[in-house]
């Protein structure tokens, strides 16, 4: 999800939160995503970033790197910053991700923004638990990760029904979910 459209597209993966007591602890995760990222740019180079995108990944790693409870991972196939504040600040594209410790995901939906975000991937439990919570902030797709990028036709963009905007019946807001 991260490498895919070089994180341009809409659905692309900005932040990672990771519970705590897990099997793999937030950091590990944050150190293995790295290096998953630079493995994955000898098979599929990251594609030229623009001056923005370039001068965006340098303030977001020299940001981290004077941060309290940052660490900088950056290589070929990206950056990665693990970062103890759980608060969402969205990342450039350029492959560039924030890992974040979070205690219990049930607090996951109350630490995103309202109407800003439009897809969460969601590993290691059953998702329905958070769907109220998360179609509240105006989520409209829930998947595992490595399908973010991938929606059917029929996914409620902006939590709509694809026909139905077009002929002025919003309906109830949704939440797709893919399990």
């Amino acid at each position: 999800d991260v490498a895919l459209y070089e994180q341009r597209g809409c659905l692309s993966p900005r932040a990672v939160y990771v519970e705590t007591g897990g099997r793999l602890a937030p950091r590990d995760f944050a150190e293995r995503l790295a290096a998953a990222l630079d493995t994955l740019a000898e098979r599929l180079p990251p594609a030229p970033a623009s001056v923005e995108e370039r001068a965006a990944a340098r303030l977001l790693r020299t940001g981290a790197e004077w941060a309290p409870g940052t660490a900088v991972m950056a290589g070929p196939g990206g950056t990665v910053v693990y970062d103890d504040d759980v608060a969402f600040r969205p990342t450039t594209a350029a492959r560039s991700l924030r890992v974040h410790p979070i205690r219990s995901l049930d607090t996951l939906p109350a630490l995103l923004p309202s109407a800003q975000i439009e897809c969460v991937g969601l590993a290691g439990r059953d998702p329905q638990a958070l769907v109220p919570a998360l179609r509240e902030r105006g989520v409209s797709r829930l998947c595992p990760p490595g399908r973010m990028q991938r929606p059917p036709l029929t996914w409620p963009r902006g939590q709509q029904a694809p026909l139905g905007a077009l002929l002025g019946h919003p309906g109830t807001p949704r939440c797709e979910v893919e399990t």
